[in-house]
């Protein structure tokens, strides 16, 4: 069996050469191995929550809380609900509850899309 480096065992290889040569010091790679499934879930995790792969993995390692982003329809809907709360009073029930209806549209459209689309709704 061929000898293998301390530091490829370790999961660490340094330093960490970027692709325009310079190199960063203090800056090291960890390898692991994963499935392409786990890969893939991974990855999904990390688009939803707004991370690249490298900071996902890091604060998931580090035990740091990590946060899923909300998608842009649901803060627009939020929104709405923001502005409908503010001026309910001075609106006729009818209309009250015809932008109720909306919004609540709104929001299930949003999410039948996310759970079709998977991750292109959460880009």
């Amino acid at each position: 069996m061929p000898a293998v480096p301390l530091h490829y065992l370790s999961g660490l290889t340094a330093p960490f050469a970027r692709p325009t040569g310079t190199v960063v010091a203090g800056v090291f790679t960890v390898q692991v191995r994963v499935s392409e499934n786990e890969k893939q879930y991974i990855c999904r995790n990390a688009r939803r929550c707004g991370l690249s792969l490298s900071a996902y993995l890091r604060k998931c390692s580090l035990g740091k809380d990590v946060y899923s982003a909300v998608p842009p329809a649901l803060y627009r809907a939020y929104g709405q609900l923001l502005r409908l709360q503010q001026e309910w009073t001075s609106m006729p029930p009818d209309v009250v509850a015809e932008q109720l209806q909306t919004i609540a549209e709104a929001v299930m459209q949003t999410c039948f899309h996310l759970e079709k689309a998977g991750d292109a709704g959460w880009q």
